[in-house]
């Protein structure tokens, strides 16, 4: 049961791959870049889902609700809160911040900007869900970064 909550709280493992190439590059640090992994991953899974808004607002729903508990559980066995190896909440994250943009490579990458932006700076509200317990506070920080990105990027556009 672990392996497939890990499974999914890390993207399909996709979080360990910074690390790995920090060490193919003779770098002491152990982990750095997975939010930047997760967010691209969130990118393609945008791009992959179908065109149409209820689907997606459907499954980034039921998506999240689920990733409220993985990534609590994952926390757990990570023995920390919010380890930098649980994406799921990047990917989330960008997928709010990519819904209802045109699929065009300018709106995505304006939202992968944003989104990045807002994640890694938690203004304000993001910062105080940050604090929730569990998994709540690992996924909600970033859905409100990717609805704040989602608001900006339209916005913009």
């Amino acid at each position: 049961m672990n392996q497939a909550i890990l499974f999914f709280a890390t993207g399909a493992y996709l979080s360990y791959l910074p690390g790995w190439m920090w060490s193919k590059a003779g770098r002491v640090q152990k982990r750095g870049g997975e939010g930047f992994f997760g967010s691209l991953e969130g990118v393609l899974v945008s791009l992959l889902m179908p065109k149409n808004a209820k689907i997606f607002l459907m499954t980034l729903i039921l998506g999240s609700l689920a990733a409220f508990w993985l990534c609590g559980k994952a926390e757990k066995i990570f023995g920390r809160h919010d380890d930098g190896r649980i994406i799921l909440d990047e990917i989330l994250g960008m997928m709010c911040a990519a819904f209802l943009l045109p699929h065009s490579p300018k709106a995505y990458l304006l939202a992968f900007l944003l989104f990045r932006i807002f994640d890694m700076f938690k203004v304000f509200p993001c910062n105080w869900f940050e604090k929730l317990p569990g998994g709540y506070g690992v996924v909600a920080d970033d859905l409100c970064a990717g609805v704040m990105a989602n608001l900006a990027a339209h916005l913009i556009l």
